[in-house]
């Protein structure tokens, strides 16, 4: 049992380490999805079997996104809960929530990935799978912040606009992802072979689902770049809070290079070269957007000079 609780940066640390191991299994999933590997090992816990894979590719990629899970991230995830819950820590509720939901996810996240496998990848189950890697990198990306910094004070009111645009944005990526995790596993990436018009329009026909959920994706990703901008320009309005105004640029950039992204997914027929960055910067950008998001809950009014 943890008698005393680890320093205020060691257990920052910890976390960060957690939510970059995360972030690194959800890579590591997209690099599966690109090169449909998602049943290169076709049972589980094992493959073929066995608990080391055969000498073939896709094995070794499915088979190495369960090693990030089992080795990195199980245990930094377990480990965070078990100093918050076992130190004085736990003190802090609000904390403590997050640690254990983190460390319940994370073990909900692996028997999902199993059942998925079992399964034989249904769409349902693979973008809850994504979806609950999502909450885990939120979750450790909050114990990280509250770990380093404390927990905040009364947020300011004058700050409430670009809080309410980094919460709309952050939300929007995070349906925006799960989104795009749909459109994989119904294979409509290329229901419209085009960009950035549909079948040579703008407004195009949606004949079918395929059509439909690639037309709310390309629409919603247009609507993310319009809340990066407004969530830019109201940071830099109400705040000189330098962390804010580089999460918030750094989001604005991000959203760019992801947009550039998803027409190269389609320009390219689905290439992993760009299916993976684009899941990766999808998910910094939920990152950035949940970090800003947080930022602001301490940022304090001022002037920019």
């Amino acid at each position: 049992m943890i008698r005393r609780p680890m320093p205020a940066s060691r257990f920052a640390r910890l976390a960060a380490a957690a939510a970059a191991a995360t972030y690194l299994l959800i890579v590591a999933g997209g690099l599966v999805r690109a090169t449909d590997s998602g049943l290169g090992c076709p049972d589980w816990p094992l493959c073929f079997g066995d608990w080391v894979p055969p000498a073939e590719f896709h094995a070794w990629i499915e088979h190495t996104h369960r090693l990030i899970a089992a080795v990195a991230v199980g245990p930094l995830v377990g480990l965070t809960a078990l100093v918050t819950v076992f130190s004085s820590r736990r003190t802090d509720r609000v904390l403590l929530i997050a640690a254990v939901t983190a460390g319940v996810l994370v073990i909900g996240q692996s028997l999902l990935g199993g059942l998925v496998v079992i399964l034989r990848l249904p769409a349902e189950l693979v973008t809850a799978h994504l979806g609950m890697a999502l909450v885990v990198l939120a979750a450790t990306l909050f114990i990280a912040e509250r770990a380093a910094n404390g927990p905040p004070s009364a947020a300011d009111a004058a700050l409430k606009a670009p809080r309410r645009w980094a919460v709309i944005l952050a939300a929007a990526i995070a349906l925006q992802m799960l989104l795009g995790s749909w459109v994989t596993g119904t294979h409509a990436g290329l229901a419209f072979p085009d960009f950035p018009l549909m079948n040579g329009s703008i407004l195009p026909s949606l004949g079918g689902a395929s059509e439909l959920v690639q037309f709310g994706h390309r629409l919603l990703g247009v609507a993310i770049g319009v809340l990066a901008f407004g969530c830019w320009r109201s940071v830099r309005r109400a705040t000189a809070d330098p962390l804010a105004h580089r999460l918030a640029a750094a989001a604005g950039v991000l959203v760019g290079i992801q947009l550039a992204l998803g027409a190269a997914n389609v320009w390219s027929r689905l290439s992993a070269l760009f299916v993976v960055p684009h899941l990766a910067v999808g998910a910094a950008l939920w990152g950035v957007a949940w970090w800003l998001t947080l930022s602001l809950r301490r940022a304090r009014p001022g002037v920019t000079a």
